[in-house]
């Protein structure tokens, strides 16, 4: 069963509580990095468990905040293989990211500004993707995320001021369209003059609950808050003359983008928007 949600919130002049922001007590930031993997050979075959990863990215508590997820380093799950062998009989990529049901795993770009006496603005940004699967190969390459457990990929921008309150929360990429996405699967066969076969695989089982999430708040003498999180699941394969992707979904997957913006004296907007829920 394929299922794409899409859910889009614009609330211009509602109070910021909507959307749970508290105003930040002292200025920091805390970065909590994610986990690579990453084989080449002549065949790979690799299993990345993130079971136990629980929450990573950037939180950013300060005027301005800004919080990036652009790299492993910031927050980031990616598993990447290259088989280098020629087919057959070489050149296959067997590629597995694992979520137990015990799973609770997040990767957060999370931004909250406050100024008592003049402006504040508010930046999250995950760039890229929140979990990246990435494969290549002249034989068979076969990508498969199996979650049973709690998967959230967020941006959250909050920002509260006196004066001007701005707050941004999207995803972004180094594309052409500067899309980002929440979770991205790319198999190909491009690089080495084309592969045998391409399956990628997105399985969520019936404890497993996947959430993509853009949510941005403002609140302020006047207010502006933009939510875009592009793309929450983007599955693909190329470089072959047979791709077979899929998604099966026994569990919860929710795609959000959100925005509240509340200007106390002037002006308030606010803006939220999804390029695409699930993509294959």
């Amino acid at each position: 069963m394929k299922i794409t949600n899409r859910r889009i919130a614009l609330l211009a002049g509602a109070s910021v509580s909507v959307i749970g922001y508290a105003a930040p007590a002292f200025a920091a930031t805390t970065v909590n990095p994610g986990v690579c993997q990453s084989n080449t050979g002549a065949n790979v075959t690799e299993t990345l468990d993130i079971t136990l990863v629980g929450h990573t990215g950037v939180t950013s508590v300060a005027n301005p905040a800004t919080a990036v997820v652009n790299s492993c380093a910031t927050g980031a799950i990616v598993q990447g293989a290259n088989a280098t062998g020629v087919a057959p009989p070489n050149g296959d990529v067997n590629a597995t990211i694992t979520n137990g049901a015990a799973g609770d795993v997040s990767i957060g770009a999370i931004a909250k500004a406050t100024n008592a006496a003049g402006n504040a603005t508010a930046f999250a940004s995950i760039f890229n993707y929140g979990v990246g699967q990435l494969g290549n190969g002249a034989g068979t390459v076969d990508l498969a995320i199996n979650n049973d457990g709690s998967l959230l990929v967020e941006a959250q921008a909050l920002s509260t001021a006196a004066g001007v309150a701005v707050a941004t929360a999207k995803f972004g990429g180094s594309n052409a369209y500067d899309w980002g996405y929440g979770i991205y699967q790319s198999a190909t066969g491009v690089a080495h003059g084309g592969a045998s076969a391409i399956n990628v695989a997105l399985d969520n089982g019936a404890s497993g609950k996947i959430t993509i999430d853009g949510t941005a708040g403002a609140h302020g003498a006047t207010a502006t808050a933009n939510a875009q999180p592009d793309w929450g699941i983007w599955q693909i394969g190329s470089g072959v003359k047979t791709v077979n992707v899929g998604l099966t979904n026994a569990g919860e997957i929710d795609v959000n983008a959100a925005a509240a913006a509340t200007g106390t004296k002037g002006a308030a907007h606010a803006s939220a928007a999804l390029v695409g829920g699930i993509v294959q």
